[in-house]
């Protein structure tokens, strides 16, 4: 679905690891656009400071639904995943560097199917 600037406000919001959200950043200038958008994050929240290091979870809202009042919503992060493995009889995503528990995937699908 394509950004309509029209329908709410835009954003993509960064949570930290305890889920507050430390920065919001405009989508406004992506009007019409869709698929996959890149992005940077110089690291600073909402106040300008940097923030620690660790793990956040990063969320878009966009195009308000005036009969349910929620607003479309889309996770951020991707990756291949290049192999299934077992640790310990528990199953583990492979993508790159990383190694993930299986159900820390929100969702798969074909490696050339747009978003």
């Amino acid at each position: 679905q394509k950004i309509d600037p029209n329908k709410g406000e835009p954003t993509i919001y960064i949570f930290n690891s305890n889920n507050e959200m430390v920065k919001s950043i405009s989508l406004k200038d992506r009007a019409n656009q869709n698929g996959y958008l890149e992005f940077q994050w110089n690291g600073l929240d909402d106040q300008g400071r940097q923030v620690d290091d660790g793990t956040y979870n990063i969320r878009a809202e966009y195009n308000l639904d005036d009969n349910t009042k929620q607003y479309h919503t889309a996770r951020v992060g991707r990756g291949e995943v290049q192999s299934i493995i077992f640790d310990k009889g528990s199953p583990m995503l492979r993508m790159g560097d990383m190694i993930l528990p299986l159900d820390s995937a929100i969702e798969f699908y074909n490696k050339d199917h747009g978003l």
